[in-house]
């Protein structure tokens, strides 16, 4: 038995009809005469070799073959809507490729991806958690769609013309040093633990403590933050983190010891003025809503209904 290539077009009105309630609704709906609707549902059945319509009835009933037609109808649809989307928006098979700051990627970014994920499942993500001068180097090397770093961030000479930029939040800089530590702050050389190099939070650091005078040597530097502030646990020297960064174990050193005033620090999304893939927008947006209302409401994680309501 051979079996016949069904017409998308005659699925489309055979689900139109259902949906409709009638064949004139449908005939409204798809800009054609009642005539020409039924001469489809026909050619339709003829293809099938079954009727899916009860008939004479005043109201469109389906017959059993016409239930099963139903489920089909509309998966078929779907499909052809997702094939033709997907080709119709290039890159959409690419990576959406996205690098994230320390301060960011410990807290939130394995939830939040794993939302967006569910949002969105048709979109391969991939991600890096890195220090904020390495990954927006690689966003204007086209290396990252989206970059997540701290604000304000400069290597060597370049300048951001590629990139835009756009506030997540601000918080103040702190110095801070082991619980209980035996590190005596107000005593040369200042035993430092440092991101490495390019660190915005680094850099900040060594000028401050030069242009205050103060004697320094770095004695334990990473590029992740865990590490950095294992080593401030461990007593090994003291360091300057974002608040937001203080863990158990680790205090704030109070002005009074001596160290000279931080600036405030902020985390902004980076993004090329032309992006590459298609869905970039909605993943700032979705980054945007899910770290403003986390911080909004710290005591409650972030949840899907959470970040569509707001």
């Amino acid at each position: 038995m051979r079996i016949p290539d069904l017409d998308l077009d005659l699925v489309r009105c055979f689900l139109t009809v259902v949906e409709s309630g009638g064949f004139t609704r449908a005939a409204q709906r798809l800009h054609l005469t009642q005539s020409a609707v039924s001469l489809k549902i026909q050619r339709f059945e003829a293809l099938l070799d079954r009727p899916v319509f009860i008939r004479p009835s005043r109201d469109v009933q389906l017959t059993p073959e016409g239930e099963v037609v139903l489920g089909y109808a509309r998966r078929l649809l779907a499909l052809n809507r997702e094939m033709i989307e997907s080709v119709a928006q290039p890159g959409i098979g690419a990576p959406l490729r996205l690098g994230v700051a320390q301060q960011l990627g410990q807290q939130l970014l394995p939830e939040l991806l794993a939302l967006f994920k569910r949002e969105h499942p048709q979109v391969r993500l991939s991600a890096e958690v890195g220090v904020s001068g390495s990954l927006l180097k690689q966003l204007e090397d086209d290396l990252f769609d989206v970059v997540v770093a701290t604000a304000g961030v400069k290597f060597g000479d370049r300048e951001k013309a590629c990139r835009e930029e756009s506030i997540l939040f601000r918080e103040p800089l702190i110095w801070v040093q082991a619980k209980a530590s035996k590190i005596d702050p107000r005593k040369d050389p200042l035993p430092l633990v440092v991101f490495a190099e390019p660190c915005g939070f680094r850099r900040s650091a060594v000028d401050q403590l030069d242009r205050a005078g103060r004697a320094w040597q770095i004695v334990y530097s990473s590029t992740s933050l865990g590490s950095i502030q294992a080593a401030v646990q461990a007593d090994l020297g003291v360091s300057l983190v974002g608040r937001s960064a203080l863990v158990p174990g680790m205090k704030p050193i109070p002005h009074r010891a001596g160290l000279p005033l931080l600036p405030e620090t902020a985390l902004a999304i980076y993004t090329r003025p032309s992006p590459g893939h298609p869905m970039t927008p909605a993943l700032t947006e979705f980054i945007a809503r899910a770290v403003r209302r986390q911080r909004a409401g710290k005591a409650r994680k972030p949840t899907m209904a959470s970040l569509r309501r707001s």
